[in-house]
């Protein structure tokens, strides 16, 4: 989740997108299940703009609704890009760790 523009967030974040390359290619999904037009997922992206980033802090899982905007021009899948208030302790806690997300 990127946080702010800084290079070691960048970094992180490309670390991020190339771990998720690797489950996306070792997980199993039945053909039921499975959409191959981008544009319904990212339908289903932009009418849930409120999200839940669940991450593991120093005193247990954090949980907080955060906005979501989907950026289709960044790459070929796009990216989810929150926001997250500078008050909000969770963000200080996130450096190097996998970082569940749910939209609403």
């Amino acid at each position: 989740m990127a946080i702010c523009g800084d290079r070691a967030t960048q970094a992180s974040h490309r670390q991020g997108v190339e771990a998720n390359r690797q489950l996306e290619n070792a997980m199993y999904c039945p053909s039921l299940f499975r959409e191959d037009r981008l544009e319904v997922p990212h339908a289903f992206i932009r009418d849930r703009r409120l999200g839940l980033p669940i991450s593991l802090g120093s005193s247990g899982l954090i949980a907080n609704l955060v906005p979501f905007v989907l950026k289709t021009a960044d790459s070929e899948h796009g990216v989810l890009q929150a926001h997250m208030a500078r008050a909000n302790p969770q963000w200080r806690e996130l450096d190097d760790q996998a970082v569940y997300g749910k939209l609403e």
